[in-house]
């Protein structure tokens, strides 16, 4: 998902594409994953299609506004001792099934983007989303989280190595239901 939230609306990259900018993903990867999708894009007439769909996305973001308009975003600077300069931006993803994403984005101004891209796990008798505090509202906190999380990890993983590989290990089956295998 970092690649996705790397994109703009004609799937062009934000900014240039480096072997450090993406998570997961090498300059030459993406340049050719993108390559590959913009292909895809045209060739499956995609904009004709989510041209066709427009009420239900709007549905489904009805939908959520619930979930959303309860989330205290001061939790976040409560919590990490500083206001926050970053935009939330949520993200509904029919397509991702159950699973959920919280990659940031920085611009080439240092300006951040947190999102939180959300699946759908939920729906009603006739497939349509059903989204409840209870379900979602500590998903969508735990997406936004990864953008402030991750890196504080990532700057101290030795601190936190030997501790987090016991706490794994006590955890292990819970963690690989839910897709977190190491």
């Amino acid at each position: 998902m970092s690649l996705a939230v790397f994109l703009d609306d004609d799937l062009t990259p934000l900014r240039e594409i480096t072997d450090n900018s993406l998570d997961r993903w090498s300059k030459e990867e993406a340049t050719n994953f993108v390559r590959l999708l913009k292909k895809f894009y045209t060739d499956a007439e995609c904009d004709v299609f989510f041209n066709n769909n427009q009420e239900l996305y709007q549905e489904i973001s009805e939908r959520f506004t619930e979930v959303y308009q309860n989330v205290d975003l001061n939790w976040f600077s409560n919590s990490y001792g500083n206001e926050p300069t970053e935009s939330f931006e949520i993200v509904i993803a029919p397509g991702n099934g159950g699973n959920s994403y919280g990659p940031p984005y920085i611009d080439s101004d240092g300006n951040k983007k947190v999102y939180a891209i959300m699946g759908i796990w939920a729906t009603d008798g006739l497939g349509m989303p059903v989204f409840t505090e209870a379900n979602y509202t500590s998903i969508l906190i735990h997406e936004f989280n990864h953008s402030f999380v991750n890196p504080l990890l990532e700057r101290n993983e030795r601190i936190f190595e030997n501790d987090g590989e016991k706490i794994f290990d006590a955890m292990k089956y819970e963690m690989s239901v839910q897709a977190y295998q190491n």
